[in-house]
């Protein structure tokens, strides 16, 4: 049985599993034989590991026939190329670290592993987390049109599972990078509450912004991710919304939209309405200020961290960033932690009339590859410029944010929302995400499973 011909989500395999009307060698080997044959068009996947998949995935039988399986038993995961695996090349996607093997795992790629997930790959990254689309092994592109961006920088695993290779996938977050391509992808992401899992294993960029993440097709999934990596429990999505108070922060984050996105963001709070949820306006004072903090304090934190990084062997782009940073004085970054401090203050203050906060993911569907630079909603600003307006706020002040799809654009690409929620709160943020899936379908989108997946999606 191909599982990836019906978009079978975790929940969906576990289940299957249990009744054996599947096994775990059969949805590896159906998974291994999709990324063979989808992704020389995409780019998603740099490395895969088919033998230790395949001794792993006998063991997880073992553990259904013996009723000893685990919360992620058997389940196929893939990991972004930032998070190290222990006997498996991890590059950062970087020449520098072209043959680093780490000898451990990352402490989330461990976690998974002990709940039973089965690593299958790697998935593509932009250098180091701060590159740019002209990474150093090869482009990544959109399942939904082979022409378009994913973003950056967990680019290879939302495409991974948009392509449906795998179920879950870990990403990292810095200043949108889980959140980014998950709406571009529809697809599923949580920037959790900084500090909440574990940096350890991870080639960082920012040493006090820098998260790993779970990503999924589902909220449902990415819950129960999120319960295998923190040790709590995976908690259903919410029977009704009634009672609970959803902020919409208009100012700043709805500022500049496009049109089909501004459209399917007001259907969403439709939504929420009348699925029984409260939806007051919230406004959040120096949003405008944060893309420029979290600019100054991961570049300058980036720049000290690599001081030494050979250059002849960095892309381009970060090692222009890299520059970047070192010209930020130690003035301009205590500025920036000081600016911190009162955009933590403003979001505190906001949520006092709310339980969580809704703003769109990104302000357009993903640009063509050749188009980065057009302007947004008739705003003579690239759209390179403007994506973090709606993303930075949550990674400057730590709090968990959610993206999920809330439909399609004009052109057919996927849309998304993010829902934000106090710190600590990241389950409480898939709660409502869940909900809001399981009444509008839209954990159902998916572009299609043979390619090119998108009437338009054909790679030049």
């Amino acid at each position: 049985m191909d599982v990836t011909t019906d978009w079978p989500d975790a929940s969906t395999l576990l289940d299957r599993y249990r009744a054996g009307a599947l096994t775990p060698s059969e949805a590896i080997t159906s998974s291994l034989a999709a990324i063979d044959r989808d992704d020389p068009a995409i780019g998603a996947i740099w490395a895969v590991d088919c033998e230790g998949a395949h001794v792993a995935a006998a063991e997880s039988a073992r553990r259904f026939a013996s009723g000893t399986s685990r919360p992620l038993e058997g389940l196929p995961i893939v990991v972004k190329d930032l998070l190290d695996t222990a006997g498996m090349r991890t590059t950062g996607g970087s020449r520098w670290y072209a043959d680093r093997i780490p000898t451990a795992d990352a402490d989330v790629v461990a976690d998974v592993r002990r709940a039973g997930a089965i690593v299958i790959a790697k998935t593509a990254t932009f250098e180091l987390g701060c590159g740019d689309e002209g990474i150093p092994f090869g482009t990544v592109r959109n399942p939904w049109d082979l022409r378009c961006t994913t973003g950056g920088s967990s680019a290879g695993s939302a495409a991974a599972l948009a392509a449906g290779f795998a179920p879950l996938a870990l990403g990292t977050d810095t200043g949108g990078s889980i959140r980014i391509p998950a709406s571009f992808c529809g697809v599923v992401g949580l920037k959790p509450t900084l500090g909440r899992l574990s940096c350890t294993g991870l080639l960082g960029l920012s040493a006090t912004l820098d998260t790993p993440g779970p990503m999924a097709r589902t909220a449902a999934d990415v819950a129960l991710l999120l319960a295998a990596l923190t040790g709590s429990v995976s908690t259903p999505a919410l029977e009704s919304l009634s009672g609970v108070r959803i902020g919409v922060a208009r100012p700043w984050f709805c500022d500049v939209l496009d049109d089909d996105v501004a459209e399917a963001f007001e259907q969403a709070l439709g939504v929420l309405r009348s699925s029984g949820a409260t939806v007051v306006e919230v406004a959040i004072v120096g949003a405008e200020e944060s893309p420029a903090t979290s600019f100054f304090i991961t570049l300058h934190e980036a720049a000290a961290l690599y001081a030494d990084a050979p250059v002849q062997l960095l892309s381009t782009s970060f090692a222009d960033r890299l520059r970047d940073g070192a010209s930020i004085t130690a003035d301009m970054y205590a500025d920036a932690l000081l600016s911190r401090r009162k955009l933590i203050a403003a979001a505190l203050d906001a949520f006092g009339t709310c339980d969580a906060i809704v703003v769109p993911a990104s302000v357009s569907t993903a640009p063509p590859l050749d188009e980065l630079d057009r302007p947004v909603a008739g705003v003579p600003r690239t759209w390179g410029e403007v994506t973090a307006r709606t993303m930075a706020m949550w990674n400057v002040t730590g709090l968990p944010a959610v993206s999920v799809p809330i439909g399609l654009g004009v052109d057919g690409l996927p849309i998304g929302m993010q829902i934000v929620g106090r710190a600590m709160d990241d389950e409480r943020c898939l709660e409502i995400a869940a909900a809001y899936q399981q009444v509008t379908g839209h954990h159902l989108l998916h572009p299609h499973s043979t390619y090119p997946p998108h009437p338009r999606g054909t790679a030049p």
